[in-house]
């Protein structure tokens, strides 16, 4: 799991959201697509151009990924 921290153009508040998974450069894509109004993280739908900022505040360590630490 995937925690983000969302922040809006129209607002101060802020939603932290769990995702499964999360792919920066597929939501970049998204945001800069002027034909998408809407984009899903998590279980919430969010405005395209509302979305001001969104950062990974923690992430879950897969087992395979603490496996390949030691």
């Amino acid at each position: 799991m995937v925690k983000l921290e969302i922040t809006f153009h129209s607002s101060q508040e802020k939603d932290i959201v769990e995702v499964e998974y999360y792919d920066p450069v597929d939501i970049n894509n998204q945001r800069n697509d002027d034909t998408i109004f809407a984009i899903l993280l998590g279980k919430n739908s969010y405005s395209r151009i509302d979305l001001k900022n969104i950062r990974v505040i923690e992430e879950e360590n897969t087992d395979l990924e603490q496996n390949e630490q030691f």
